[in-house]
């Protein structure tokens, strides 16, 4: 029983070091997980539940990304329900300029994180047909966030998400979403 309840502070631990990895000029807003009322399964919402439509949200003008923290031990994320509901969720809200959609996705064995957006993972699911993605194939499609390993837990680079200087790549996605 212990070890599964580790297991499931796992994502929690991930989306406190975000958020203390955010520095102060740099808006974050993690918005408050819904309780499960009268779910049959664990991790399964009743109707009356309500959903949020990602994790969290940091804004620094003129940016606003949308976000769905995500966290894995091995080399690839598999794709489960509740993420495609993510993405579908996304998908609804629509595009605005300067507002990305993303996942941050965390590979703890390979100490990599990376930001990709719903854009970028919606057209590799459909290029390639698959249900999951590999550490490398984020690494192609998404903007690697530098982290360091404090004594257990770490702190990344969430500033060069914003910095666009730094990561040209940010102007690139939102050209592609408009």
């Amino acid at each position: 029983m212990q070890k599964v309840v580790n297991k499931m502070n796992v994502g929690k631990r991930f989306e406190a070091d975000i958020k203390a990895s955010v520095p102060q000029n740099i808006l974050f807003y993690r918005f408050k997980d819904s309780a499960n009322f009268g779910g049959a399964n664990a991790g399964e919402f009743s109707r009356f539940t309500p959903r949020n439509v990602c994790d969290c949200f940091m804004f620094k003008a003129p940016y606003l990304y949308l976000l769905e923290l995500k966290t894995t031990q091995g080399k690839t994320y598999s794709l489960n329900k509740s993420a495609y509901n993510q993405l579908e969720s996304f998908k609804k809200l629509g595009d605005f300029e300067n507002s990305v959609k993303a996942f941050i996705i965390n590979f703890r064995e390979l100490e990599k994180t990376y930001l990709v957006t719903t854009h970028e993972l919606e057209k590799f699911l459909l290029r390639t047909g698959k249900k999951s993605i590999k550490a490398i194939e984020c690494a192609e499609i998404g903007i690697l966030i530098n982290q360091k390993k404090l004594r257990t837990n770490y702190r990344y680079e969430i500033e060069d998400i914003f910095n666009l200087d730094k990561e040209h790549q940010v102007l690139k996605l939102f050209k592609e979403n408009y």
